[in-house]
Parts: structure tokens; C-alpha cells; sequence
């Protein structure tokens, strides 16, 4: 019995020598995670943690002092939870409601050429000035809304 390498042996040993040889350089590349040293994360966790207890004494305090009467300790962590909720840490505070943001000004606005071109007279950033600015300026790059002026070779937005 003879060994003869058909087209189907020799494509399946291509794809052994092919993953082994992908594995090795996967094994070469990957890099440890890294993280915060030891000596750094135990004081870290030292100072925040005298931090949140005094943040929680403060807050039991105040709670206590706002009592008409002496108020029981209580016996659960169910119970601790409820006055820690109540007096809000870690709870922000809703702020005002946003001012509306108004319309964007009209390229024309701003400049009132690009280039020595007038300007396109569409809000910034508009579909519209996007479609005038490709459509009147090769060099337009749509990731900042810049051209490149002929005569100065530098780009300025397109208005």
C-alpha cells in the first residue's frame, strides 16, 4: 500500500500547517491583562472606605438628630438600607430641565464665501450643505466638513 498525495491530502495538511502556524503567532501576540499594583489598590481601598464610612456615619447622625424622639436601632440590613436610601447617598439629584439648543446659524452666517465661492446658505452640518459642499468641492472631508482652498492649500470649513 502506497501513499499518494491527491489535491484533497495535500489542501488538508496546508490547512493543519496553516492553523499551527496561526496559533503560533497568536500565542507570540497575546498580552497579559494588566492591572493597578498591590501597593497602589490596598491604600485606595483603605481611603475609600474610611471615606464611605464617614459618609454613612454623617448621614445616621443627621438622621438621628432630625428624630422628634430617640430612634431605635435597627435590627436588619433590610432596615439600614431603608434609612441609607432615604437620606439619598449616592443618589444625584435631578438638575433643571435642559434649555432647548437652538438652530444651528446658516453657513452663509459665518462666512460668506469658502474659498472665493459663496456660501451655501444651509444650516451647518446639514444634509443639504453636506450635499453642496461634495457636490461644489472635491477636497471635501465629511468627517470634519473641511476643503482645501485652492490658492492657500488650506483647509477651512465649508459654510
Amino acid at each position: 500500500m502506497s501513499y499518494e498525495p491527491t489535491p484533497t491530502r495535500i489542501a488538508l495538511w496546508h490547512l493543519v500547517i496553516a492553523l499551527l502556524i496561526m496559533g503560533a503567532i497568536a500565542a507570540v501576540t497575546i498580552q497579559m491583562a494588566w492591572s493597578a499594583s498591590m501597593e497602589y489598590c490596598r491604600p485606595f481601598a483603605t481611603h475609600m472606605t474610611d471615606k464611605t464610612i464617614k459618609r454613612i456615619w454623617v448621614t445616621f447622625y443627621h438622621t438621628c438628630l432630625n428624630q422628634d424622639e430617640d430612634p431605635t436601632e435597627p435590627d436588619d440590613w433590610a432596615s439600614i438600607n431603608e434609612i441609607i436610601q432615604q437620606t439619598g447617598i449616592g443618589v444625584v439629584p435631578a438638575g433643571p430641565e435642559p434649555k432647548p439648543r437652538p438652530d444651528p446659524p446658516l453657513a452663509s452666517e459665518l462666512a460668506p464665501e469658502v474659498c472665493g465661492k459663496p456660501a451655501s446658505g444651509f444650516a451647518i452640518a446639514s444634509s443639504e450643505q453636506t450635499r453642496w459642499c461634495k457636490s461644489n468641492f472635491r477636497s471635501f472631508r465629511s468627517s470634519d466638513g473641511t476643503v482645501v482652498c485652492k490658492k492657500t492649500r488650506r483647509r477651512v470649513p465649508c459654510a
